[in-house]
């Protein structure tokens, strides 16, 4: 009776644990939707920047970069670029 119960134990502990597993999966799939219905709202201000014809090129690229670094940080990866003035992909 007492190697039932353990077992009984032990197959709860490991369900609680599939539980937790799925709420943390669940919970990483909303922040990534977050992030991404908050990155989907920069697409018009980059956009607008890169379609200036009235700035040169560079001075285009570098205002976008202001902008994703300011306004959406978690854009762009933590690593360092592998071309200047080009962010690293993850």
């Amino acid at each position: 009776m007492e190697l039932y119960r353990s077992l009984c134990a032990e197959k709860a502990e490991e369900r609680k644990l599939k539980v937790m597993e799925e709420n943390a999966k669940l919970g990483f799939r909303k922040l990534e939707s977050k992030n991404a219905r908050a990155s989907l709202k920069l697409l018009p201000v980059i956009q607008g920047i890169l379609m200036d014809a009235a700035i040169n090129t560079d001075e285009r690229v570098k205002q976008a970069l202001a902008v994703l670094r300011k306004e959406g940080g978690r854009l762009l990866s933590a690593g360092p670029a592998d071309h200047e003035g080009i962010p690293a992909r993850s």
